[in-house]
């Protein structure tokens, strides 16, 4: 586990440069390839199990997913598999949600919701009800609205409209930590495509 949410906040970045390392055309590819993966666990763990098995044996690794042009760095792989690993700790209902909120262009606004309340809590040891600031929510639709809640609902952060304001729990700490790198990622392949 991270010391604090900067040293959270720095690896995803770190990870997230490695990705924009690929060319529009191979970020375009591992785009496509995860909306066709998310709500398919078993099949993203597979994936995930099948490019640790080679990365390990030191073989050059070709992903299905990215034109045969495209070829991965260690370094890319690294992060690749640094994002299915998180990924693949979310639900398969949260992996269909990430889906959906990428078709409704609102993961810039699921991740500042989610990087502001790891934030505030990060180190946070205590469950608790704290204020949530209005303009995270209130640009917003219903249905967006209804899909945000559901996606950090199922990562244990409870988020009430009234107030508005959110119920912490420190076990939720490791999910929502997951949630933030794979919306970083998604966020990251969406831009441009």
């Amino acid at each position: 586990m991270h010391d604090d949410f900067k040293t959270l906040k720095e690896e995803v970045r770190r990870e997230t440069r490695e990705i924009e390392k690929l060319s529009q055309v191979g970020r375009s590819s591992l785009l496509t390839s995860l909306r066709h993966l998310l709500g398919k666990k078993k099949e993203l763990q597979d994936l995930e199990h099948t490019l640790e098995g080679a990365l390990d044996k030191g073989h050059e690794v070709t992903l299905e997913a990215l034109p045969k042009d495209v070829l991965l760095s260690k370094d890319a792989m690294d992060a690749i598999l640094y994002f299915l690993g998180a990924l693949t700790v979310l639900s398969e209902a949260q992996q269909k949600l990430l889906v959906k909120s990428l078709e409704k262009e609102i993961l810039p606004l699921q991740l500042k919701l989610v990087e502001s309340t790891l934030e505030q809590n990060f180190l946070q040891d205590k469950e608790g009800v704290f204020p949530l600031r209005p303009d995270l929510l209130s640009s917003l639709g219903e249905e967006e609205l209804t899909l945000t809640e559901a996606l950090v609902g199922l990562s244990g952060l409870e988020v009430q409209r009234s107030g508005p304001q959110y119920t912490w729990d420190p076990d939720t700490l490791p999910h929502l930590c997951a949630l933030y790198a794979g919306l970083s990622l998604l966020q990251l392949l969406s831009m441009g495509s």
